[in-house]
């Protein structure tokens, strides 16, 4: 949970979805009144992989395990291993194709900061270097990310380093941004 930067295609628009649920008071878009009915353009929460690769290696994570129970069942029958860690099954459900974005048809070539508290949704647009990134982060009047200011310098330290949890705490500091720290810290 935070944020990190990715890798997009020159001509990446990431896909949106309408809604008529209302925003949250935490939203960009949050109204000053109630509006029943409006439609909200929303981003799509998306993995940073295709579908195909999550499905291969939830493939590959199954045959470990169907391996790993045939081969230590007798084992745990005589009480050498524990059972439970045996006979246990993976409880991750396979991957669904709307929750991962679509294969690329160009090669990843600019920068995206991306927010990835839910499966991941952009909080910027798509620059071709990380500098212009950290530029378009370091001049917004609002912050790109809860608690997260910083001047240009900063943010490109952030980037370079690629990703950031949602929060840190130190008994020194207090809670603080976990770009903040990332940035401060490299």
């Amino acid at each position: 949970m935070g944020l990190e930067v990715r890798r997009v295609p020159a001509d990446w628009q990431h896909p949106t979805e309408h809604t008529t649920a209302q925003p949250g008071p935490w939203s960009r878009e949050h109204p000053l009144a109630y509006r029943p009915a409006q439609q909200w353009e929303k981003f799509t929460p998306l993995y940073d992989d295709d579908w195909a690769t999550a499905m291969r290696g939830w493939l590959w994570r199954r045959v470990v395990h169907a391996v790993k129970r045939t081969v230590l069942y007798p084992f745990a029958l005589l009480g050498w291993v524990d059972s439970f860690a045996v006979i246990a099954w993976s409880d991750d459900d396979a991957p669904y194709w709307h929750d991962h974005r679509p294969r690329w048809k160009s090669r990843p070539t600019h920068y995206q900061l991306y927010e990835h508290v839910s499966e991941g949704t952009p909080v910027s647009p798509v620059f071709a270097t990380p500098e212009e990134l950290a530029h378009w982060c370091a001049s917004q009047v609002n912050e790109v990310w809860v608690n997260t200011r910083m001047d240009y310098q900063g943010w490109l330290r952030f980037i370079r380093k690629g990703w950031a949890p949602s929060g840190i705490y130190t008994p020194e500091r207090g809670f603080e941004s976990g770009a903040v720290a990332v940035a401060r810290d490299a």
